[in-house]
C-alpha cells in the first residue's frame, strides 16, 4: 500500500512549479489530489491538463478547482470530499 493511499490532498497554486510537484508526488504516493488555481491566464488549461495527467499517470481521483484559496478553501474540499464536521474537529474525508 502506498503512503497516502485513500487520503485526500488539497494543493493551492496547484498549476505553478512547486505546486504541480507537489500533485505529482502525492499522486505517486497514492492520494487523491484536489489542485486549487486562481482563474489568471492560462491557469484553467494549465490545472486541468495536470488533473489529466496524475489520473492518466497514478490512476486515481484528481480534479482541478477554481477558487480563491482566501475565501473559497473550504467550498473547495466540499466540492471534492464529504467532510465530516463534529464541533470543529476534522473526521477523515469519504470520497464523493
Amino acid at each position: 500500500m502506498r503512503r497516502f493511499e485513500g487520503k485526500v490532498v488539497l494543493i493551492t497554486g496547484a498549476p505553478g512549479g512547486l505546486g504541480s510537484a507537489q500533485a505529482r508526488r502525492f499522486a505517486s504516493e497514492g492520494a487523491s489530489v484536489a489542485l486549487n488555481y486562481v482563474n489568471m491566464g492560462n491557469m484553467a488549461e494549465l490545472a486541468e491538463a495536470l488533473a489529466a495527467e496524475l489520473t492518466s499517470e497514478y490512476g486515481g481521483t484528481h480534479k482541478a478547482y477554481e477558487a480563491d484559496i482566501s475565501t473559497e478553501a473550504l467550498e473547495v474540499a466540499r466540492r471534492f470530499v464529504a467532510l465530516n464536521m463534529i464541533e470543529g474537529q476534522f473526521v477523515t474525508p469519504t470520497l464523493i
